[in-house]
């Protein structure tokens, strides 16, 4: 069984890294950057990781994500062990629903699929052990869905908020999320 759940997309995700780690300006970026790993036999290492990331998340609150990623009434323990997560059939939803348990408190959450894409991009922690790989295709598939605009209109914002000279991460990170999410001032 846990092989199975090990093996669970690993040749999907084989196929399309394949596709992004053969579009031009992705073969460019791995000419010019020596750090950059984007082979298609590197696959499999790249899905695990980004995987071990999402079961660290789940089971061990990496980054303090768990309630970023996971919508709920009632917010979930920061600090508690979970002792059981389940995915939830729910026939009649448009989202899947989980369920965490802590001890005997129960939790019945759904996933927040922009919050997910906000901390990869957002939480040094959580992009640094994902890896730039699995990230350079995510940003390929954000483009293919169509999110491409929204992608650059951030990084655009971020951009604006740099400082010469540098600024933290952290900092740089908080003010672009203050100044994307703050509504434009009323025209008049």
């Amino acid at each position: 069984m846990r092989a199975a759940v090990s093996q669970y997309g690993v040749e999907n995700f084989q196929r399309f890294f394949g596709y992004v780690t053969s579009l031009p300006h992705i073969v460019k970026a791995q000419r010019e950057e020596e750090d950059l790993d984007l082979h298609p036999q590197l696959a499999t290492t790249v899905y695990a990781k980004y995987k071990e990331v999402v079961a660290d998340v789940v089971w061990k609150n990496r980054d303090s994500c768990r309630n970023i990623w996971f919508s709920s009434q009632t917010p979930m323990p920061e600090d508690r062990q979970v002792d059981e997560f389940l995915v939830l059939s729910c026939p009649n939803r448009l989202e899947d629903q989980y369920q965490f348990r802590f001890g005997p408190d129960v939790y019945t959450v759904t996933l927040d699929e922009s919050a997910v894409i906000q901390t990869i991009y957002n939480r040094e922690g959580i992009y640094t052990a994902m890896g730039r790989e699995f990230c350079t295709a995510m940003d390929v598939a954000l483009a293919m869905s169509g999110s491409e605009a929204v992608v650059e209109s951030y990084y655009s914002v971020m951009k604006s908020q740099q400082f010469h000279g540098g600024q933290s991460n952290q900092h740089l990170v908080l003010r672009t999320n203050a100044d994307w999410l703050l509504p434009l001032p009323a025209h008049e």
